[in-house]
This record gives C-alpha cells, structure tokens and sequence, in this order.
C-alpha cells in the first residue's frame, strides 16, 4: 500500500510541476520618462497555453507588442477609435524567448500593463 501511495504521489507532483503557471508584466506611466516600457521573457518551452495581454486605465493611447522568433502580437488604440484592453493567445508551440513593448500616453496617472501568461 505504501508503495502505491508514493507512486502516486510522484505520478500526480510530476505532472502538476509539467503545468507550472508563470507570468510576468511591465507597467508603462503616462506624461512620465517612463511612458514607454518593455521587457524580456525567457520560456524555453513548448507552450500548451500563452497569452500576451494588455490594459491601459485613464489613458488616452496605447500601444503594445510582443515578439520572439515571430510575432506573437501587436495593437495600438486612441481614444475613441479601438479598446483600451486587449488579449491573444500563442499557444500549442515552442517560444524560446519574448520582447515585450508598450507606451502609453495621456495624463499624469494614466498607465498601461502588458502581461505575458504561460505554461
């Protein structure tokens, strides 16, 4: 019985580590030196899930893009013309690495965050 348990055990830690969720994200601040941002990712992974997302709050523009050895996505939006959020998925693939821009532009307070998910 004891052996069964530690099989088990094993079995259900090893796949659990396989699906480790990890993210990582960088805020660009409006009307500051730091309204435009960016960031690297390493993955080094076959990737069963990846989003690139993006938010901007009391901004009045905004870009963003994310890309590695292809793009994995871009989007730029003003006010009234286009969303202040947005979302794509790469998954079901190999990233080795990301690059990772965004701006964003209005009033002091305004930010925008790009966040890179996987597993």
């Amino acid at each position: 019985m004891k052996k069964i348990v530690l099989i088990l055990t094993l079995l259900l830690s090893s796949a659990a580590a396989t699906y480790a969720f990890n993210q990582q994200s960088v805020t660009a601040y409006a009307s500051t030196p730091n309204q435009h941002a960016a960031m690297g990712v390493n993955i080094n992974s076959l990737c069963t899930y990846l989003q690139f997302s993006c938010e901007w709050s009391n901004a009045t523009s905004g870009t963003a893009v994310a890309f590695g050895d292809g793009l994995l996505g871009q989007y730029g939006w003003s006010e009234g013309n286009g969303d202040s959020r947005y979302s794509v998925l790469g998954s079901g693939r190999y990233w080795s690495s990301l690059t990772v821009y965004i701006y964003a532009g209005g009033p002091l307070g305004a930010e925008g965050t790009a966040t890179i998910s996987w597993f």
